[in-house]
C-alpha cells in the first residue's frame, strides 16, 4: 500500500529511501465505504489522503440546500479540504469517499 505513495512521491521530487520511509511512516491505512464523510462542513480537518484505490468527493452546499461538486480525486492522487488542514480552521466544504475506498491518511 505505501509503495504506490513512494512512487508518487518519487515523481515529483527526489527523494532517499530514508526520507521516503520517515514520511511513509506518518501515514496510516484508512478503509472507507461508499460516502463516507471524511471531513464536515464546519469541521476541523485533520488528514491530507494518498488515493491508493477508489475516489475522494469534495462539495459544498449552496444557498439554495444543493450540492455542488468542486473536485473529485481518483487512484494515485492527494485529497484534503486543504484550507481547513493547513489553516487548522473549519471547513466550507464537505470530503466523502464517493466509493469504497483505500486511503493513507
Amino acid at each position: 500500500m505505501y509503495k504506490q505513495l513512494e512512487y508518487y512521491l518519487k515523481k515529483r521530487a527526489s527523494f532517499d529511501n530514508e526520507s521516503l520511509s520517515y514520511i511513509c511512516k506518518h501515514f496510516k491505512k484508512v478503509t472507507t465505504k461508499r460516502n463516507e464523510v471524511l471531513c464536515s462542513i464546519r469541521q476541523t480537518c485533520k488528514h491530507f489522503y494518498f488515493i491508493n484505490k477508489g475516489c475522494l468527493r469534495m462539495y459544498e452546499i449552496d444557498n439554495k440546500g444543493n450540492e455542488v461538486t468542486g473536485y473529485f480525486a481518483l487512484e494515485d492522487s492527494i485529497m484534503s479540504a486543504i484550507t481547513s488542514f493547513v489553516l487548522q480552521k473549519p471547513s466550507r466544504d464537505f470530503l466523502v469517499s464517493h466509493e469504497p475506498s483505500e486511503l493513507l491518511a
